[in-house]
């Protein structure tokens, strides 16, 4: 091989590396904004870790008492007591799903954050079966 074999080589190595650093990087971001939760079975075997909680909001368990709200969310094995201080989404009902933020201490999942989920559909009221 020659010098121009070498050069070529060595600019080739060169945006080679640049082209993986830039795919990490963007790899990085992309992850940093995407948050998977995890079903209440799943939270159990994480105790003490901040976690996206995701499930069914349990018909007739939210309560609320001198401004914490108490309700449970379920998935298809187990339910969690959750507690949570501050105002509830406008969305959040019984029955519905909701994901929440916080973290689980072996007796009760104490949110930072409650989430409604809801469809992508939107119906004004009283349309098409829209209550």
């Amino acid at each position: 091989m020659n010098l121009y074999h070498y050069k070529r080589m060595r600019q080739v190595l060169v945006i080679m590396s640049g082209m993986l650093v830039a795919g990490w990087l963007m790899l990085d971001a992309v992850s940093e904004g995407m948050h998977l939760y995890m079903t209440p079975s799943e939270v159990v075997t994480r105790p003490d870790s901040q976690v996206y909680m995701g499930g069914v909001v349990v018909s007739g368990s939210l309560a609320q008492h001198q401004g914490v709200y108490a309700f449970k969310v379920a998935d298809d094995k187990i339910d969690i007591d959750v507690q949570y201080i501050g105002a509830l989404p406008t969305m959040f009902k019984e029955g519905q799903d909701a994901v929440v933020v916080g973290y689980y201490d072996n007796q009760v999942f104490h949110a930072k954050q409650v989430m409604a989920k809801h469809d992508e559909y939107y119906r004004p009221k009283g349309k098409n079966g829209a209550q």
